[in-house]
């Protein structure tokens, strides 16, 4: 098989394995995932910043107008939404990563298998490049500093 077709090969079952793997997630798994993702984005920040001003800001001039607020300061239900919320998100991480670790772990035999291919194609192209002929071992060619 040559280089091509090693690499060819090597991106085939790649792929394969990326949709086996979103194939046999569950749909609780596949939620899990595009939570994370919408939550990672720069936007879910900024909604969530902007959320807990307009909390604060609410609050306050409910009670300057004679309102009656939802909490005043130090906003102590605040900080539990804020905290229960943070929990919830830590473990929709941890799910993700937990999935997307077992798609590393059965990706990783193809990926040692390629690299270790292209070792030995660098091998003998070192070999041919400094004048040995096909065939000749390694111990006959000189090794490069720092190797």
């Amino acid at each position: 098989m040559d280089d091509g077709d090693q690499v060819e090969s090597t991106v085939q079952q790649l792929a394969e394995l990326h949709d086996a793997h979103r194939r046999e997630a569950t749909r609780a798994q596949r939620l899990a995932n595009r939570v994370t993702e919408t939550l990672g984005r720069p936007g879910a920040l900024m909604i969530v910043i902007v959320l807990v001003i307009l909390w604060m800001i609410g609050n306050y001039a409910a009670t300057r107008a004679g309102v009656g607020a939802l909490e005043g300061a130090p906003f102590p239900e605040l900080g539990l939404i804020v905290t229960l919320v943070a929990l919830l998100v830590a473990l929709l991480i941890l799910t993700t990563q937990r999935h997307e670790q077992t798609l590393a772990e059965k990706q990783a035999p193809l990926t040692i298998a390629d690299r270790a291919s292209e070792r030995e194609e660098d091998r003998k192209a070192d070999r041919h490049g400094r004048g040995a002929a096909p065939g000749q071992s390694d111990a006959a060619v000189p090794a490069r500093p720092g190797s």
